[in-house]
């Protein structure tokens, strides 16, 4: 390295296209459901509308807790216009409670798809985030299912 070169950085975990298609996914579930930056922000956990806005616009990098709370709270072609660009194909994992075969196989086949994107030999706290978020959205009607099967235990 030569004198006054600046040493090469951790290099980003997203490239910034992703995270400007994810900026206009964001957009468009505002448009879509004539919802405000402000909003959205409440949402997602912030106090004002400038970090919706610059993540909109590709100013800012869009972390991985407001990314994962996104995908918790945003509706379901939000979330599978993410996946997509972060090329997980989306899988349609809602499920009534009493049909456990359907969410079972949509479960196993998301989680062998972000298995396959994320393997790298080590699972860390931004891969526990993201699986979490995905997760999270399915708790309802796997509750739904575990309270039919204690109710038929009785």
């Amino acid at each position: 390295m030569s004198a006054g070169t600046v040493p090469n950085r951790r290099a980003p975990l997203v490239s910034d296209t992703i995270l400007t298609r994810i900026g206009a996914a964001m957009m468009a579930y505002r448009v879509r459901t004539q919802c405000s930056q402000q909003t959205l922000a409440e949402l997602l956990g912030r106090e004002d509308r400038k970090s919706v806005a610059s993540w909109e616009n590709g100013t800012t990098e869009l972390g991985a807790v407001p990314l994962l709370r996104s995908l918790q709270v945003l509706d379901k072609p939000y979330r599978a216009e993410v996946l997509a660009i972060v090329g997980v194909e989306p899988h349609d994992l809602e499920a009534e409670a009493g049909d456990p075969f359907d969410l079972a196989d949509g479960v196993s086949e998301l989680l062998a798809a972000i298995v396959r994107r994320l393997r790298d030999g080590k699972l860390c706290h931004n891969d526990k985030l993201f699986l979490a978020g995905i997760l999270e959205p399915l708790l309802p009607e796997l509750n739904a299912i575990v309270d039919e099967a204690r109710a038929l235990r009785s």
